[in-house]
């Protein structure tokens, strides 16, 4: 029971740090996206090392319905925020692709705007080779 509890606990923190992770990515702030990511996927891990622990016990489940009730909750709005997270990070992908490859066009075809004379360098220029 006590372990459930931690890890109910832990969701809950999860869950806290995914609403921040949704705040920062529609601020586009994404050097804080990366640690909040970090500290979710610890929390994570944690929640991994404590599932570990119940497989190995012999824990009854009778008493403890209500809390993985819970749980599962926890993990249903986790999942709604992360599909909304993801959604908003491939919008913003699709809009950086499609401004780098105008950049691209850009500097591919930006000498071809320019008049022919002003191509040319201008100067004079002394072969000693010969």
């Amino acid at each position: 029971m006590e372990l459930l509890n931690k890890k109910l606990s832990l969701m809950k923190e999860i869950y806290t740090f995914t609403e921040s992770l949704e705040t920062v990515a529609l601020n586009e702030n994404y050097e804080e996206l990366d640690v909040l990511l970090e500290k979710r996927q610890n929390l994570m891990d944690q929640i991994d090392d404590i599932d570990k622990r119940i497989e190995n016990g012999n824990y009854s489940a009778n008493n403890m319905d209500f809390i993985k009730e819970e749980i599962q909750e926890q993990l249903v709005k986790i999942m709604e925020i992360d599909s909304k997270i993801k959604l908003l990070l491939s919008k913003k992908e699709r809009e950086f692709r499609r401004k780098f490859s105008e950049i691209d066009v850009k500097i591919k075809t930006g000498n071809y705007d320019m008049i022919e004379s002003e191509k040319k360098p201008k100067g004079y220029y002394l072969n000693t080779k010969s």
